[in-house]
Protein backbone atom coordinates (compact mmCIF):
# COMPACT_ATOMS: atom_id res chain seq x y z
CA UNK A 1 0.00 0.00 0.00
CA UNK A 2 1.28 3.47 -0.82
CA UNK A 3 2.15 6.03 1.82
CA UNK A 4 -1.01 7.97 0.87
CA UNK A 5 -3.12 4.78 1.25
CA UNK A 6 -1.61 4.07 4.67
CA UNK A 7 -2.24 7.66 5.77
CA UNK A 8 -5.87 7.42 4.59
CA UNK A 9 -6.38 4.10 6.43
CA UNK A 10 -4.95 5.61 9.62
CA UNK A 11 -7.22 8.66 9.26
CA UNK A 12 -10.33 6.51 8.76
CA UNK A 13 -9.40 4.44 11.82
CA UNK A 14 -8.77 7.56 13.92
CA UNK A 15 -12.16 9.03 12.96
CA UNK A 16 -14.05 5.77 13.48
CA UNK A 17 -12.73 4.99 16.96
CA UNK A 18 -12.13 7.15 20.02
CA UNK A 19 -8.46 7.31 20.97
CA UNK A 20 -7.37 3.99 22.43
CA UNK A 21 -10.77 2.39 22.04
CA UNK A 22 -9.72 -0.70 20.08
CA UNK A 23 -6.03 -1.10 20.79
CA UNK A 24 -4.63 -4.30 22.22
CA UNK A 25 -4.36 -2.55 25.59
CA UNK A 26 -8.02 -1.52 25.67
CA UNK A 27 -10.88 -3.68 26.91
CA UNK A 28 -13.47 -1.60 24.99
CA UNK A 29 -15.80 -3.73 22.90
CA UNK A 30 -17.94 -6.85 23.04
CA UNK A 31 -16.87 -9.97 24.94
CA UNK A 32 -18.20 -13.44 25.68
CA UNK A 33 -17.26 -15.15 28.92
CA UNK A 34 -17.56 -18.37 30.88
CA UNK A 35 -16.35 -19.91 34.10
CA UNK A 36 -15.30 -23.43 34.90
CA UNK A 37 -17.74 -25.39 37.09
CA UNK A 38 -17.41 -24.67 40.81
CA UNK A 39 -18.11 -27.08 43.68
CA UNK A 40 -21.90 -27.33 43.08
CA UNK A 41 -21.48 -27.83 39.33
CA UNK A 42 -22.45 -24.22 38.57
CA UNK A 43 -21.01 -22.17 35.72
CA UNK A 44 -21.56 -18.56 34.73
CA UNK A 45 -21.49 -17.50 31.09
CA UNK A 46 -22.65 -14.55 29.07
CA UNK A 47 -21.89 -11.51 26.98
CA UNK A 48 -20.42 -8.18 28.11
CA UNK A 49 -20.15 -4.76 26.48
CA UNK A 50 -17.37 -2.42 27.66
CA UNK A 51 -17.79 1.25 26.73
CA UNK A 52 -15.12 3.84 26.06
CA UNK A 53 -13.76 5.94 28.95
CA UNK A 54 -11.15 8.70 29.10
CA UNK A 55 -9.61 7.08 32.16
CA UNK A 56 -9.10 3.45 33.13
CA UNK A 57 -12.56 3.04 34.74
CA UNK A 58 -14.74 1.70 31.93
CA UNK A 59 -18.54 1.47 32.22
CA UNK A 60 -19.86 -1.93 31.18
CA UNK A 61 -22.92 -4.14 31.24
CA UNK A 62 -23.52 -7.82 30.78
CA UNK A 63 -26.11 -10.53 30.54
CA UNK A 64 -25.20 -13.68 32.43
CA UNK A 65 -26.59 -17.15 32.93
CA UNK A 66 -25.72 -19.16 36.01
CA UNK A 67 -26.36 -22.82 35.14
CA UNK A 68 -26.16 -25.54 37.81
CA UNK A 69 -26.17 -29.33 37.50
CA UNK A 70 -26.09 -30.30 41.19
CA UNK A 71 -28.45 -27.83 42.89
CA UNK A 72 -31.47 -25.63 42.42
CA UNK A 73 -32.08 -23.28 40.81
CA UNK A 74 -30.94 -24.95 37.58
CA UNK A 75 -30.49 -21.61 35.83
CA UNK A 76 -30.67 -17.91 36.59
CA UNK A 77 -30.63 -15.30 33.80
CA UNK A 78 -29.51 -11.84 34.93
CA UNK A 79 -28.69 -8.40 33.60
CA UNK A 80 -25.97 -6.45 35.39
CA UNK A 81 -24.18 -3.12 35.17
CA UNK A 82 -20.49 -3.04 35.92
CA UNK A 83 -17.29 -1.08 36.09
CA UNK A 84 -14.13 -2.48 34.55
CA UNK A 85 -11.01 -1.04 36.20
CA UNK A 86 -7.76 -1.49 34.31
CA UNK A 87 -4.22 -1.15 35.65
CA UNK A 88 -1.86 -2.15 32.85
CA UNK A 89 -2.94 -5.68 31.90
CA UNK A 90 -4.77 -6.25 35.22
CA UNK A 91 -8.57 -6.08 35.00
CA UNK A 92 -11.10 -5.95 37.85
CA UNK A 93 -14.80 -6.14 37.00
CA UNK A 94 -17.21 -5.09 39.74
CA UNK A 95 -20.86 -5.66 38.95
CA UNK A 96 -24.29 -4.79 40.27
CA UNK A 97 -27.30 -6.97 39.39
CA UNK A 98 -30.03 -4.82 37.88
CA UNK A 99 -32.54 -7.49 36.91
CA UNK A 100 -33.18 -11.19 37.34
CA UNK A 101 -34.77 -12.03 33.98
CA UNK A 102 -35.76 -15.64 34.64
CA UNK A 103 -35.18 -18.59 36.96
CA UNK A 104 -35.62 -22.34 36.46
CA UNK A 105 -37.68 -23.45 38.34
CA UNK A 106 -39.87 -20.36 38.15
CA UNK A 107 -41.08 -20.88 41.74
CA UNK A 108 -37.67 -19.62 42.91
CA UNK A 109 -37.88 -16.28 41.04
CA UNK A 110 -38.74 -14.07 44.03
CA UNK A 111 -36.05 -15.68 46.19
CA UNK A 112 -33.41 -15.06 43.51
CA UNK A 113 -34.54 -11.47 42.85
CA UNK A 114 -33.97 -10.69 46.52
CA UNK A 115 -30.74 -12.64 46.99
CA UNK A 116 -28.72 -12.63 43.75
CA UNK A 117 -25.16 -11.50 44.46
CA UNK A 118 -22.92 -9.57 42.02
CA UNK A 119 -20.71 -11.46 39.57
CA UNK A 120 -17.22 -9.95 39.96
CA UNK A 121 -14.02 -10.96 38.15
CA UNK A 122 -10.24 -10.54 38.53
CA UNK A 123 -8.52 -11.01 35.15
CA UNK A 124 -5.41 -10.41 33.07
CA UNK A 125 -5.64 -9.04 29.52
CA UNK A 126 -3.35 -10.87 27.06
CA UNK A 127 -0.84 -9.09 24.79
CA UNK A 128 -3.13 -9.28 21.74
CA UNK A 129 -6.05 -7.75 23.66
CA UNK A 130 -8.45 -10.49 22.62
CA UNK A 131 -8.46 -12.66 25.75
CA UNK A 132 -8.84 -12.03 29.48
CA UNK A 133 -8.15 -14.90 31.87
CA UNK A 134 -8.40 -15.12 35.62
CA UNK A 135 -11.09 -15.85 38.15
CA UNK A 136 -14.71 -15.34 39.00
CA UNK A 137 -14.20 -13.74 42.40
CA UNK A 138 -17.51 -13.17 44.09
CA UNK A 139 -19.26 -15.29 46.74
CA UNK A 140 -17.51 -18.31 45.16
CA UNK A 141 -14.42 -18.63 42.99
CA UNK A 142 -13.81 -20.39 39.70
CA UNK A 143 -11.46 -19.95 36.75
CA UNK A 144 -12.88 -17.55 34.16
CA UNK A 145 -12.11 -16.68 30.54
CA UNK A 146 -13.31 -13.78 28.37
CA UNK A 147 -12.99 -13.77 24.56
CA UNK A 148 -13.28 -10.59 22.53
CA UNK A 149 -16.11 -10.94 20.00
CA UNK A 150 -14.80 -10.46 16.49
CA UNK A 151 -16.79 -8.01 14.41
CA UNK A 152 -17.48 -9.04 10.84
CA UNK A 153 -15.95 -6.83 8.18
CA UNK A 154 -17.97 -6.39 5.01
Amino acid sequence: MSRRGLAFAALVLAIALPAGAQTSNSPVGAWTFSTAPEDKGCTISGEMIVSYSKDQHFPCSFKAVEACTQRLPRSIHTEQTCTLDQTGKTIAITSKPTRVVSVDPTEMLQEEIEGYLPDDFKLTLNAHGDLMMGAYASHRTAPAIFHRKQELVS
